[in-house]
């Protein structure tokens, strides 16, 4: 056999080889292709919360004394962003938002007046616009939120220092002395997201430092 046939040979069969191999990896890159797709098909959404765990916010308290048909309280009025962001492949819901307060206890004893104590409560709101609330705590709600988005909103926290007779008499702490006691205000915001066919509960805690501002 002369040298031209040899090459013609070699070369037809390194054709042949590099041919199949190139089938290999395109077929492998198929496969991951449909791997990939199938599992995006079949993975829901991945809702996370973004939420500082230590946050400082300014507030003014304000002192309330009793007018007609009304009661004697103190409140304190904060503001905090939270982001809700879904880096799943479809997507997906949040409900029932909830915001309890953990500290400071929500009865407090005192002795002004006796054998007596102030109450402490937590009320509040979320909404994607200050003031414009949707979702209020302590009540059924629901977000929805699309694939690859990310949703702001803003949580309005109301703190109401009362005195267990509310209505004849103000209470004997102040928020600045409470404040003082429990520099940070521990909370836990609850809620639910969609996971496949059902709802999955999330617990998250954080702290607010009040600045307290003249």
């Amino acid at each position: 056999m002369s040298s031209t046939g040899i090459l013609e040979d070699v070369g037809a069969f390194l054709l042949q080889r590099w041919s199949d191999i190139g089938l290999t990896i395109f077929t492998g890159v198929l496969t991951v292709v449909a791997v990939l797709t199938l599992l995006g098909s079949i993975q829901g959404p991945k809702i996370v919360l973004l939420l500082d765990d230590l946050i400082e916010v300014p507030t003014k308290p304000l002192s309330r004394t009793k007018p007609p048909d009304q009661e004697f309280h103190e409140l304190m009025s904060l503001e905090l962003p939270v982001v809700f962001s879904n880096t799943g492949p479809r997507g997906g819901a949040i409900r029932d938002i909830d915001i309890v307060m953990v500290e400071p206890p929500s009865i407090i004893p005192t002795t002004k007046y006796g054998n007596s104590y102030d109450t402490v409560e937590l009320k509040g709101r979320m909404g994607e616009v200050p003031y414009q609330p949707k979702y209020f705590f302590g009540r059924h709600n629901v977000l929805t939120i699309r694939n690859a988005e990310s949703v702001g909103l803003v949580a309005q926290l109301e703190i109401y220092l009362r005195e267990k007779d509310k209505d004849t008499r103000a209470p004997s702490n102040t928020l600045l002395e409470i404040q003082q006691k429990y520099p940070y205000f521990k909370f836990k915001m609850r809620y639910l997201t969609t996971s496949g066919e059902k709802f999955v509960q999330h617990e998250r805690e954080f702290s607010i430092r009040p600045k307290f501002i003249p």
